[in-house]
């Protein structure tokens, strides 16, 4: 009896895989757009200043998404 009323207020909560997905993706987003409209300001610059600022865009972005990712998958 126990099993079956945990069960159901379990299902009766919302995932959070959909908030995630979401949020992930509107979040990327914006960041590609910061990073582009960013990226205006240094192309043309000195060629490690433009190696250092392409790593770091393109490596930043995984730090939120990790924390996202835990944060779906974590039981509330």
């Amino acid at each position: 009896m126990l099993d079956l009323r945990r069960a159901m207020r379990s299902s009766a909560r919302m995932s959070r895989t959909p908030v995630a997905v979401a949020l992930g993706l509107a979040g990327f987003i914006a960041y590609v757009a910061f990073a582009t409209a960013l990226a205006d300001h240094v192309i043309g610059r000195h060629w490690a200043l433009e190696i250092g600022y392409f790593v770091l865009a393109g490596l930043l972005w995984v730090w939120p998404m990790i924390g996202l990712i835990r944060w779906a998958v974590r039981k509330a």
